[in-house]
Formats: structure tokens, C-alpha cells, sequence
């Protein structure tokens, strides 16, 4: 055996793990689903329109302070949040031989987000927030999401000023799907 190679249990060739450097945390989330009477078509549609679309180049693209709030306001629509990105898991489905109408919209506010982080940079690993909303059967929309509060507080361990702006969050994300329930059931009677 040559004397300059390692040997088989020598740290060149088993460098440690990342689990040697890992901790798993137990934590418990509160999960919410709301089953709701209206066509799925209908109420993605009025979230999209309600929604105004995040858009990561025209912050980059900000040179002061004012030009970056100016950009913040500009992705805004009718709602306090804007969507980040939206996942067809409905046109995925069709990967597994079957046909599903289910979208994954991720949404939040970057002053919100901003709010939380400044406290604990931890709340950026769930900010935006993360909903799906998909059809369980032909005229109902199922929307599910992890409340916001139970995330981003076991996450930060409690932390009370990120806690108070998930609070908000969830109960911002329950106005504004009220208010997108009331417009697509509006529409769907029209």
C-alpha cells in the first residue's frame, strides 16, 4: 500500500456529513382549509385580478429609497399583497394521467416581509406566504394554506414582533379571500 494515499476512513475520503452538523426541530403548524361554494375558474380568476405581480428587476432597478417605495406601491393592486409566483400543479397533474384544476400562489408584501425579517431574518424561509387553492369537485374551490402566526412562530421561537405581523397576515389573507369570494360568487350568479 503506497504510504502518501489515504487511507479508507481518513477524512479526505469520508469528509463529514451535513447531518453531523444538523438539529431537526419538532414543531406544530396549524393547517386551515376552507371549502368554498364557487366555481375555482372563477375565484382564481377575481385573486389574479385583485392581486398586483411582484416584480424582483424593477427593485433591483431602484437607485434611491424613493424610487424603491415608488416600486414597491406600483406592484400593489387592489389588496395588500401582490403575488410572487404562481405554481399550475393542475397542468403538472396531467404528468401523473389525470386532470386537476390546482394552482400554489405565492403572496405576501415586501414591507411586510421586511417587517418580520428586520426582527428575524429566519421569517424570510416562509415570506411570501404560500396558499393552494384548487377544485375538490366542479363548482367548489378548496383553499389551503399554513396560518401564518403558527409558522413564522415556531420558526422564530416566538418571537413577538414577528408574531404581531403574522397576525396580520392571517388575518389579511382572510379579508382578501372574503373579498375574492364575494366578487367570483357575484360572477358566477351573473
Amino acid at each position: 500500500m503506497d504510504a502518501n494515499r489515504p487511507t479508507p476512513n481518513s477524512p479526505i475520503d469520508n469528509p463529514m456529513s451535513i447531518q453531523d452538523h444538523s438539529i431537526d426541530t419538532n414543531r406544530t403548524i396549524i393547517h386551515r382549509t376552507i371549502n368554498l361554494p364557487v366555481p375555482w375558474f372563477s375565484f382564481v380568476t377575481c385573486l389574479e385580478s385583485r392581486l398586483g405581480r411582484y416584480n424582483d428587476k424593477t427593485l433591483k432597478a431602484a437607485n434611491t429609497l424613493q424610487e424603491l417605495e415608488e416600486a414597491v406601491n406600483e406592484m400593489r393592486g387592489a389588496e395588500p399583497f401582490c403575488i410572487f409566483a404562481i405554481n399550475d400543479h393542475g397542468v403538472l397533474s396531467t404528468l401523473a394521467g389525470r386532470s386537476q384544476n390546482a394552482r400554489q400562489y405565492t403572496m405576501g408584501n415586501p414591507r411586510t416581509a421586511t417587517k418580520m425579517t428586520a426582527h428575524d431574518i429566519r421569517a424570510a424561509h416562509h415570506a411570501p406566504i404560500v396558499n393552494l387553492i384548487y377544485e375538490k369537485k366542479p363548482g367548489f374551490t378548496t383553499i389551503e394554506y399554513d396560518l401564518a402566526e403558527s409558522v413564522f412562530g415556531a420558526l422564530t421561537e416566538g418571537n413577538e414582533e414577528v408574531l404581531q405581523v403574522a397576525r396580520s397576515i392571517d388575518q389579511q389573507r382572510d379579508e382578501v379571500f372574503q373579498r375574492v369570494y364575494n366578487d367570483a360568487l357575484g360572477k358566477a350568479q351573473d
